[in-house]
C-alpha cells in the first residue's frame, strides 16, 4: 500500500473516530440529544411555518446559501471559496444535496427545511456535548449538571440558532468536538485528527483556526513546539483551499471576468466579509458591545427576530432595568470560577478562545452588532463554567441552593426568550 494511501485510510479513520465520539455516547446523552432535537424541531417547524422561503434566508442569516450551493449546482460548488467561510461548502456539501436535490429534481421547496432540520441537528448535539463536558468536570451531581446544562438550553441565541441558517450552530459544534475529543475525552490526538480538527474549524470560519493555534499554548508551552504542531495540522486545510482558491480563479478567469470586467478577482475572493468591519463613535461602541457581548447572547429584549437596525428602545431599557441584578450575579459566578478555576487547562483553553472573539469583534469591530450571532462561539463555556463553580461548595445544602438558583433563573430566563421569540416570528411578515 502506497504512503498516500495510507495517510488518506488514517484521515478517514481519524475522521469517523472524531463522529463517533461527537455523537451521544451514553444513556443520558441520549435523552439530552433526543430532547433538544425535539424542542428545536418544533420551534423550527412553527418558524417555518410563519416564514416564506424568500426571507427565510435574510432574516436569520445568509450563510448556508450563500456558501453552499445556492440557486442551481455547478461542479465548483462543492469548493466554493469565500474567506470568511473558505470550506464551508466542501464540509456542508451533503447537507446542500439533501436540501436542493428534491426541489430540482421534483419542485418540492426543500431548501430552507432542510438547512433548519440540520441547525437544528447540529445544536441538539452541541446541547449534549456541553452536558458531556460538565458532566466531566463535575461528575458529583447529575441534577446539578442538568441544570447547567439548562442554562445552556435557556439563552436566547442558542434558541434561536437552533433554526437559524448561519454557520454559527456547526461552527459552535466543531468547536465543542474539539474539546470534548482532544482535552477531555481519552482519545489521544495525532497528526491526523489534528487535520481534520483545524481544516474543519478554520473551514467553517476561518477566525476560528486562531483558536486552534492559541489553544496549542496550552499543550505545547514552547514556541517552537507550537508552530511545529500548527505546520503540521494545517496540510489538509490548506490542501482543500488551495484547491478553491484555484477553482476560484479559473471560475473569475473564464466565467465571470469576461461577463463582468469590473468584478476584481479580490473582490470575488473577499465577498463582502470587509463589509462586517463597523467603527462606532466613542459612547455608540460601548452601547453596542454592552448589549451584543453582555445582554443579546442571553436575554432577547425585543420581540423581533431580524436584529439588524438594532437601537435601545424603551422595552429594551426595561427589560435591561428587571434583569440588571440577576445578569450582575450570572457573570459574577461566572468571574469567580475563572478565578477559582484558573490553573485548570480547559479554563486555558476557554480563554483563548475568548481572546480571539474579543480581538476580531470586539478591537477590529468585525460584526459587532452581531452578538446575537457571533456569541455562540463563547456562550457554550458559561455552563462549564457554571458547574466548576459547584465544585467550591463542600456543603451539600449549600450546592442545592446554588443549583436552585440556577434551575430557577434557567427557567424564567427560558419562558422569557420563548415568550419574545414566539411573538417575533409570529409577527416575522
Amino acid at each position: 500500500m502506497s504512503k498516500i494511501k495510507i495517510k488518506v485510510v488514517r484521515l478517514w479513520n481519524a475522521f469517523i473516530d472524531i463522529i463517533r465520539a461527537t455523537l451521544p455516547q451514553d444513556t443520558n446523552e441520549k435523552k439530552i440529544f433526543l430532547f433538544s432535537f425535539v424542542f428545536y424541531f418544533l420551534l423550527g417547524v412553527f418558524w417555518l411555518f410563519h416564514v416564506s422561503p424568500d426571507n427565510g434566508f435574510t432574516l436569520l442569516g445568509y450563510d448556508t446559501y450563500e456558501y453552499t450551493i445556492g440557486e442551481f449546482l455547478i461542479p465548483y460548488k462543492a469548493l466554493f471559496f469565500k474567506l470568511r467561510h473558505p470550506l464551508m461548502a466542501f464540509w456542508l456539501f451533503p447537507v446542500s444535496m439533501l436540501a436542493y436535490l428534491p426541489e430540482w429534481l421534483f419542485g418540492i421547496a426543500s431548501v430552507l427545511p432542510v438547512f433548519t432540520i440540520a441547525a437544528n441537528l447540529a445544536m441538539a448535539l452541541s446541547t449534549s456535548l456541553v452536558w458531556r463536558i460538565c458532566r466531566l468536570m463535575n461528575p458529583s451531581s447529575f441534577y446539578g449538571n442538568l441544570v447547567c446544562t439548562g442554562v445552556y438550553f435557556s439563552f436566547a441565541q442558542i434558541i434561536i440558532l437552533s433554526f437559524a441558517v448561519e454557520s454559527f450552530p456547526f461552527s459552535s459544534l466543531a468547536l465543542l468536538s474539539y474539546i470534548s475529543y482532544v482535552w477531555l475525552s481519552r482519545n489521544k490526538a495525532d497528526v491526523y485528527s489534528d487535520n481534520l480538527f483545524f481544516a474543519i474549524i478554520s473551514g467553517i470560519t476561518i477566525t476560528n483556526g486562531l483558536k486552534f493555534v492559541l489553544a496549542q499554548y496550552v499543550v505545547e508551552r514552547k514556541r517552537d513546539g507550537v508552530l511545529k504542531r500548527v505546520f503540521n495540522s494545517s496540510f489538509l486545510f490548506l490542501f482543500f483551499t488551495s484547491i478553491a482558491v484555484l477553482v476560484a480563479v479559473v471560475r473569475w478567469v473564464f466565467l465571470i471576468r469576461p461577463a463582468s470586467p469590473d468584478v476584481s478577482l479580490v473582490s470575488l475572493l473577499l465577498g463582502d466579509s470587509m463589509n462586517y468591519v463597523i467603527h462606532y463613535d466613542f459612547f455608540q461602541w460601548f452601547k453596542v458591545v454592552g448589549y451584543n457581548f453582555f445582554v443579546s447572547p442571553i436575554l432577547l429584549c425585543v420581540d423581533a427576530i431580524n436584529f439588524e437596525g438594532f437601537d435601545f428602545s424603551e422595552k429594551v431599557l426595561e427589560n435591561l432595568s428587571l434583569w440588571a441584578i440577576p445578569l450582575f450575579l450570572f457573570y459574577g459566578s461566572l468571574l469567580l470560577s475563572l478565578w477559582i478555576n484558573r490553573k485548570k487547562q480547559l479554563v486555558h483553553v476557554f480563554l483563548c478562545f475568548l481572546v480571539v472573539d474579543v480581538l476580531v469583534h470586539l478591537i477590529l469591530g468585525y460584526g459587532l452588532n452581531e452578538g446575537h450571532i457571533f456569541s455562540a462561539h463563547w456562550l457554550f463555556m458559561f455552563p462549564v463554567l457554571l458547574a466548576m463553580l459547584s465544585n467550591l461548595f463542600r456543603s451539600v445544602i449549600v450546592r442545592n441552593i446554588y443549583y436552585l438558583c440556577l434551575f430557577f433563573f434557567s427557567g424564567v430566563l427560558l419562558i422569557h426568550n420563548l415568550s419574545y421569540i414566539v411573538t417575533g416570528i409570529v409577527n416575522v411578515n
